[in-house]
């Protein structure tokens, strides 16, 4: 019996670890991102700095990190109308949230933005980008598959440490007619 339960909980422990482990995937190969330590500048104006092109498609969600005070997002074909931190403000999506340095997009249309920094220095933006239920299904996979493996290793530790039933000794059985 002891043998059979520790064998249940290794199964359960393993199918944890490869849910976890498949949803750590899932989530860390979906997400495209870009870690710029050196933007481009635009020529004509030394105190613009742009991002690479993101190309989107709808449902994702982006995370964008900056260093800078006059920034924001915007489409690309609005980049050429947006030559200074006034300009900026007319074409500027709004972030859905932001806290500690980070701003976080959601509900982005398909379609191909740029980040721009206005600063008399070059910023370091970093942004990150991936299908928001992509996001969703691996980590709904990690928690899962955590809790499994720990309620496996649990139960195997339980088929480890229980006793072996002593038989009975049938002279002790009182019930016993022979």
């Amino acid at each position: 019996m002891r043998k059979k339960i520790a064998l249940v909980g290794l199964v359960v422990l393993i199918i944890g670890i490869a849910m976890a482990a498949g949803g750590y995937y899932e989530t860390t190969s979906t997400l495209s991102h870009d870690l710029h330590t050196a933007v481009k500048s635009d020529p004509s104006n030394k105190t613009e700095y742009i991002t690479n092109n993101m190309t989107m498609s709808s449902g994702y969600e982006l995370i964008v990190t900056s260093n800078s005070t006059h920034e924001g997002l915007i489409k690309a074909s609005d980049l050429s109308k947006v030559n200074s931190n006034a300009s900026l403000g007319h074409y500027l999506i709004k972030p859905t949230s932001s806290a500690a340095g980070a701003e976080v997009y959601t509900g982005l249309a398909a379609g191909t933005y740029v980040f721009v920094a206005f600063n008399n220095t070059t910023p370091a933006i970093g942004y990150e980008y991936a299908s928001l239920t992509a996001l969703q299904l691996g980590g709904s996979l990690i928690v899962i598959g955590a809790i499994a493996a720990f309620i496996g290793f649990i139960i195997l530790i339980v088929g480890l440490v229980l006793k072996k039933k002593e038989p009975k000794n049938p002279a002790e059985d009182t019930f016993n007619t022979q």
